[in-house]
């Protein structure tokens, strides 16, 4: 599991706002991975946070995420990142995104930092 760096884009290709989240989509996570929830419970939740950032954000290029999991007192994980971390910008990303494909508006972009 890595936490993802997500941002907003409209369709003409500016990026509009950043938050954070984490793809609840893989299989790969169901096993031990504390942070994934039973099937019963996932279907009531919504996994993007709810968090924006302006896309004014004076450095979009150092934004980071940390995240903690402790159970009953113990911290059974840990984790963080930045976007400092990524080969590619998300501009470059979104430029190159937006080239090829057709973008509707508020497309979210998820970018997994690791």
């Amino acid at each position: 599991m890595y936490p993802n760096q997500n941002w907003h884009c409209d369709w003409k290709g500016d990026i509009v706002g950043y938050t954070i989240g984490n793809d609840m989509s893989s299989r790969s996570i169901e096993g031990e991975n504390p942070l994934f929830p039973s099937k019963s419970v996932r279907q009531k939740l919504f996994h993007r946070s709810l968090l924006r950032f302006n896309k004014h954000h004076t450095r979009p290029t150092s934004l980071s995420v940390e995240c903690s999991i402790y159970r009953n007192g113990d911290e059974v994980f840990q984790a963080s990142t930045s976007t400092g971390d990524m080969a590619r910008s998300c501009s470059e990303i979104n430029q190159w995104l937006h080239e090829s494909n057709f973008v509707p508006d508020l497309t979210t972009v998820l970018k997994v930092l690791q």
